[in-house]
């Protein structure tokens, strides 16, 4: 499909950071900008999380494809265009708030590390934002001079006929103080309150309004996990491919499909890649009994709840008829002690995602001794060796079996089972 596609792990800064006169550019087919505050609170959520876990597992945030054909400074943004824009706006709201705490912390002689974390934060946004090298930038805020920087490079090009605010994105980047912006910005006509503004001006309220609600300290920590470790749960794949002209003209005809096969054909490498050397090693944290107290599990009995005497609620929810089947004959069973449907919130990190396996199965043999984890009862075992589950289910599933091989002491087995029969056949084995 593509003659020269070329995949790459590109954290946020690094992402973003162009080089010489390289800008983006959303094609003149593309939709407008369309995230919602839902689509922002969620990302806002999965960075403060990221933060809260100490910035350890990597997450998959989603795969940028770029059309750059050779001494082309233009970098089309054929998959991510809402994803490039929101980064955009986020760090443009906390460059804003991260020159008021600098203010704020200037005749606070206890406050000098932070001041110096929050000056080179300030530098590194403005030099992704307007490309300007980081002598060129002044530690304090100087409106005039920030003004000059805010108003001398376009980092994003928006050529889209859907979009009708083309120039809303550059009114906010090119704004040194909020107020500004908020004045300059498009007030869309017979609208009231928030309903006036564009999703622009929306996102970036309400990064700005949160990064408001933070101490100078937490302003500085988010600031650094995004532009300097690159958010690195939420590396972004950048595809710098050049496209033959008759392949890429099949975008415009189908984008949604263009991009599907793409991204599956991308994902499916890199997985490839990394699964074939993963390896486990046994930590000292474990699970509390809170993940199977916590949850609230809803269902109607008879249609996807039935009642149950050994799993461990009095119901159970199944999400199939083969789940229903499944649980069914493990609730009859006489060699089987106990049983548990694995709640969301039990999975195993792997690097492409996390994987919740669906049942923990305990079997009497003297004394309760075999846990079996099975991950797959909603298909058939055919459906898994035909390639009918996907290829990233699959992967994470590679990733489950060395993750009990790691466990395992011949008490926890880790098997894919199609039905009950076959689980019986393994513990009789």
């Amino acid at each position: 499909m593509a003659k020269n596609i070329e995949p790459k792990l590109r954290k946020i800064g690094d992402y973003l950071k162009l080089e010489d006169d390289a800008v983006f550019e959303i094609p003149e087919y593309q939709r407008p900008y369309s995230w919602e505050i839902i689509n922002c609170d969620k990302l806002w959520q999965d960075i403060l999380e990221y933060i809260d876990e100490g910035c350890k597992d990597r997450y998959f945030f989603g795969t940028i494809i770029i059309n750059c054909k050779d001494n082309d400074t233009k970098y089309s943004l054929i998959d991510g265009q809402q994803r490039t824009t929101t980064f955009l706006l986020l760090l443009k709201a906390l460059l804003m708030e991260i020159n008021v705490a600098i203010g704020k912390t200037e005749s606070d002689p206890d406050s000098e590390n932070l001041r110096r974390g929050l000056k080179e934060r300030r530098r590194k946004i403005m030099s992704i934002l307007y490309k300007t090298e980081a002598e060129d930038i002044p530690d304090k805020p100087k409106l005039e001079t920030d003004r000059k920087i805010c108003n001398s490079f376009y980092i994003l090009d928006n050529k889209s006929i859907n979009e009708m605010y083309k120039s809303e994105l550059q009114t906010i980047l090119s704004s040194v103080e909020y107020s500004e912006a908020e004045s300059n910005v498009h007030k869309i006509k017979h609208k009231k309150k928030n309903n006036r503004y564009t999703n622009f001006f929306k996102n970036f309220n309400f990064f700005y309004e949160k990064a408001c609600e933070l101490s100078a300290s937490e302003l500085n920590n988010i600031a650094k996990t995004i532009i300097e470790t690159g958010l690195t749960r939420k590396d972004i794949v950048c595809i710098l491919t050049g496209i033959e002209s008759g392949v890429f003209e099949q975008y415009k005809y189908n984008p949604e499909e263009f991009i599907l096969k793409s991204a599956q054909l991308i994902n499916e490498q890199k997985a490839t890649a990394i699964i074939e050397h993963i390896t486990y090693n046994i930590l000292d944290e474990r699970y509390g009994t809170e993940i199977f107290t916590e949850p609230t599990i809803k269902g109607k009995l008879n249609i996807n709840a039935m009642k149950a005497n050994k799993h461990l609620y009095n119901h159970i929810v199944y999400d199939s008829k083969n789940e229903c089947d499944f649980a069914t004959k493990l609730d009859t069973n006489k060699s089987v002690a106990v049983y548990v449907k694995l709640p969301s919130g039990f999975y195993i990190s792997t690097p492409v995602g996390k994987y919740n396996p669906d049942w923990s199965i305990a079997f009497y043999e003297g004394t309760v001794k075999h846990i079996y984890f099975v991950a797959e009862t909603k298909g058939s075992l055919d459906s898994l060796q035909l390639g009918h589950i996907s290829p990233l289910e699959r992967y994470k599933i590679k990733c489950a079996e060395k993750h009990f091989e790691a466990l395992s002491d011949n008490e926890v087995v880790y098997k894919v089972v199609d039905n009950y029969k076959e689980l019986l056949d393994i513990v009789t084995e």
